[in-house]
């Protein structure tokens, strides 16, 4: 089973689109970039309701759960 299908089971990102996962750093972290999904509307993580757009200022890590 690939990586992005794992992830799309234990996550709710359904506006969002996994990359290429590949490791980084001395200690081998797994790296996936997820970008907005093409001709959706961002969703307010407090109304949940549809705003303009997405957050794209800069890269953020996230610690996710061991697999």
């Amino acid at each position: 089973m690939e990586l992005k299908t794992i992830l799309n089971k234990v996550t709710n990102y359904k506006t969002f689109v996994f990359g290429t996962a590949r490791f980084e750093g001395k200690s081998s972290n797994i790296i996936v970039p997820i970008s907005p999904r093409k001709n959706s509307k961002g969703i307010c993580s407090k109304c949940k309701t549809a705003s303009p757009g997405y957050d794209k200022l800069e890269l953020r890590l996230f610690q996710f759960i061991g697999i």
